[in-house]
């Protein structure tokens, strides 16, 4: 791995780049052409998986290893009623049937007898998300895809650094779909995002799907090297593949290099924060945590905490912050309520009230506590903020 000085050598080379640009000079040079692939070498590590594909959202990340399935019309996939609704809007990109699986009522996410009531001869994938950052267990929804030519793809946005059955999230899976938005576990600088995957063939579509369908693009190769009087000719052929361009840019990479650097404390932090929310929390009978199995380690992308006592969650709230501490999240709608599907019916399933009771009724009841604390002194203000609040409940 490279150290901090290389980083920000190079990042340092990309923004006096940037800069000349604004001001209307010439670039002075180009950004180092590695930095792309080297990001995607050096995050193996943490993916567990082979190939890695980097790309420029998390968002974008979900559609490509939908694409790289093969994912298209009529076909189905099924994806947790508890989630961000991107995983649903990957799946309509393409022409599919997003499907709504129920939660397990101890973990928040999907499970192998969650998913199988939802198995129809048009299911070709499962996404699955490990909501949190606590894992999803994977191997035996796995094991049944694999029994059955579906495509498993672990959305691990919120869960680098979690593992399960000591291998990373997202191992058991045929293809990873990772975030690196500015909250992550990991940012590459706003926006960002992963592929990883252990299948040649998936990678070398993704990277097509994501690369603009460059015909020389391979599992491996974010770029190929020809001889110009070979690309310059007017009767060659660049394209073989209908694509888009989702590609991350050099100086994304570079932030990412520079917080691999430090990913082990970043991590490290998340979790601390997290437990320690967690643990002073459910003292009171009222607020609930995620379980996860014995097997599993969770990464704290958030603390999630379910409250199923008689306050309202503005009260709550409210206490928290008069006593000095920080705000925090509601849960996000059950996709298929969001505004943007109200009312619409999609294949067999009907987007409305009543489609996954688990989920729903769990909802407006899960608090999401911020862990990505800089120091202990503001996570200590939080911590006792909530104390002093949980003596009023």
């Amino acid at each position: 791995m490279m150290n901090n000085d290389q980083h920000l050598k190079y990042f340092d080379e990309a923004l006096s780049n940037a800069i000349s640009f604004l001001r209307g000079s010439s670039i002075s040079s180009t950004p180092h052409a590695s930095w792309v692939t080297d990001f995607e070498t050096e995050f193996a590590s943490l993916s567990g998986h082979s190939h890695n594909i980097a790309v420029n959202s998390g968002t974008s990340a979900l559609h490509t290893a939908l694409a790289a399935f093969g994912i298209g019309l009529d076909d189905e996939v099924i994806m947790p009623a508890m989630s961000v609704v991107m995983n649903a809007y990957a799946a309509l990109a393409l022409g599919a049937t997003p499907v709504f699986a129920d939660i397990d009522p101890l973990s928040w996410n999907v499970t192998l007898e969650t998913i199988i009531e939802k198995v129809t001869p048009k299911t070709k994938a499962i996404i699955t998300v490990s909501w949190f950052g606590a894992p999803v267990e994977l191997k035996p929804i796995y094991d049944f895809a694999k029994a059955n030519n579906i495509f498993v793809l672990e959305d691990a946005a919120e869960a680098l650094g979690a593992s399960y059955l000591g291998k990373p999230s997202g191992y058991f899976a045929d293809a990873v779909a990772f975030s690196f938005e500015n909250k992550k576990h990991l940012s590459t600088g706003g926006e960002g995002g992963m592929i990883s995957t252990s299948s040649s063939d998936i990678a070398t579509k993704a990277r097509k799907f994501s690369g603009l369908g460059y015909k020389h693009l391979t599992a491996d190769a974010g770029r190929t090297s020809l001889a110009s009087s070979e690309f310059q000719r007017p009767d060659y052929e660049r394209y073989d593949t209908v694509s888009l361009n989702y590609r991350m840019s050099p100086l994304s990479a570079a932030v990412g290099l520079g917080q691999l650097l430090h990913i082990d404390e970043m991590i490290g932090k998340r979790i601390a924060a997290g437990s320690s929310l967690v643990e002073l929390i459910t003292m009171h009978k009222d607020f609930i945590s995620q379980e996860i199995s014995p097997s599993s380690t969770h990464s704290y992308y958030t603390a999630g905490i379910r409250y199923v006592g008689e306050l309202s969650w503005k009260y709550i709230y409210s206490r928290v912050i008069s006593h000095g501490g920080d705000g925090f999240y509601g849960c996000v709608l059950n996709p298929y309520l969001e505004p943007v599907f109200k009312d619409r019916k999609v294949g067999h399933s009907t987007w409305q009230i009543g489609l996954c009771p688990i989920a729903e009724e769990y909802q407006p009841q899960v608090m999401a506590l911020k862990t990505d604390y800089r120091s202990v002194l503001d996570l200590e203000r939080n911590l006792q903020a909530w104390e002093a609040a949980l003596k009023e409940f």
